[in-house]
């Protein structure tokens, strides 16, 4: 049974988007929700460690916040490793030429 309630906002609707990024024997979760409006918060983890980084972003879209997501959390791992190298390629617009 539901009661409706005078004046009571509609649902909000939560926006979750997840890449997992892998190659060999590394396998990267990134995950994006929307706090409210263009604020995004992020969560980067791996099979051993729940939360390699996090943080929030303001960006118009799930996917926008999913690739400035990853470009950040790539300045955390050394030139030329799989882990950056892995978040430098989705990071990377494919509308760019």
């Amino acid at each position: 049974m539901s009661t409706r309630i005078e004046g009571a906002e509609p649902p909000v609707i939560l926006i979750t988007a997840k890449a997992t990024l892998a190659a060999g024997t590394t396998c990267l979760h990134l995950t994006v929700w929307q706090e409210s409006g263009n604020l995004w918060r992020y969560n980067l983890s791996e099979q051993k460690n729940t939360r390699l980084a996090y943080g929030k972003v303001i960006m118009p879209g799930h996917m926008a916040a999913l690739r400035r997501a990853a470009e950040i959390c790539a300045d955390g791992y050394q030139p030329g490793s799989l882990e950056r190298g892995l978040l430098e390629q989705f990071a990377a617009d494919p509308t760019r030429s």
